[in-house]
């Protein structure tokens, strides 16, 4: 029989800013916990899980647990990549106008 120990609190660099205890989770969790905690659906946990995004560790053909540092390591590319994609979209929106501009300096030059 397999059993899971208690871990001690997980901590990331300070870089991150996140921390197990920061927000506030166990060391391993379930997915109906993690769902509950971001305030989702337990289906939407697994398929997470079930692409890949979400590491888990299996107990036995059926039991799942998630760690709570991969929890943490998880939101913050989730984090990140909103980021990039905010940032992205700000320099689109720039480039956006400036070729709207010239196609209307265009359409005004014909006219």
């Amino acid at each position: 029989m397999t059993t899971l120990r208690k871990e001690a609190p997980v901590h990331l660099p300070p870089a991150s800013g996140l921390s197990v205890e920061s927000v506030q989770l166990k060391p391993v969790l379930t997915p109906k916990m993690l769902a509950e905690f971001w305030m989702c659906s337990e289906r939407h946990v697994r398929k997470l899980i079930q692409r890949g995004q979400l590491p888990v560790v299996r107990i036995g053909e059926k039991l799942i647990r998630i760690r709570a540092e991969d929890v943490i390591e998880f939101m913050a590319r989730s984090a990140a990549a909103v980021d990039r994609a905010s940032d992205s979209s700000a320099e689109n929106s720039g480039s956006h106008r400036q070729v709207r501009a010239a196609r209307l300096d265009r359409v005004r030059r014909r006219a």
